[in-house]
């Protein structure tokens, strides 16, 4: 199974990937797709590669 790939995010910025933080409300790790240069951030999710489909599905719009 070969893992998603992110978009390059609008700004241009091609250095992109999946991050995580640790949520002291739901007490569990979560993932995003978040770009260093903008800001800009992706839909969390409960794996790297469903925050990847997240970030390229939202690209799409």
């Amino acid at each position: 199974m070969n893992e998603p790939i992110p978009k390059p995010c609008k700004c241009g910025n091609t250095f992109v990937g999946p991050t995580h933080h640790f949520d002291s409300i739901s007490l569990r790790t979560v993932y995003h797709v978040s770009c260093l240069i903008c800001g800009k951030q992706g839909k969390s999710a409960d794996t790297p590669e469903g925050a990847i489909e997240a970030w390229n599905k939202e690209g799409e719009k």
